[in-house]
């Protein structure tokens, strides 16, 4: 849409509404209402009213995206901490 020849005229009156999640699930966006804008080059387009709703501040020198309320960093989030408990073993007539 944002290149080709010509000029057209789009009206976008259709919206859904979208959560954002972090790659290790510990941060989720608020609720948005995300145009739909058909012929975009990249599947989905954040822009400034999204990081003012979800008071994201971006560092482009520090890259770092954080949200201001929680202190969470999206583009350098912390390593998952895997933990996995094996259940004890079971002797007996039961087995």
């Amino acid at each position: 849409m944002a290149i080709g020849e010509g000029h057209k005229i789009f009206t976008f009156d259709e919206w859904v509404p979208i959560a954002v999640i972090s790659s290790d699930q510990s941060w989720t966006s608020r609720t948005i209402r995300a145009i739909i804008a058909p012929n975009l080059s990249i599947p989905l387009l954040l822009g400034g009213p999204f990081l003012s709703f979800n008071s994201l501040v971006i560092d482009h020198q520090l890259h770092t995206c954080i949200d201001k309320t929680s202190g969470y960093d999206l583009l350098n989030p912390q390593p998952i901490a895997r933990k996995i408990t094996k259940p004890k073993p079971r002797f007996g007539p039961e087995l």
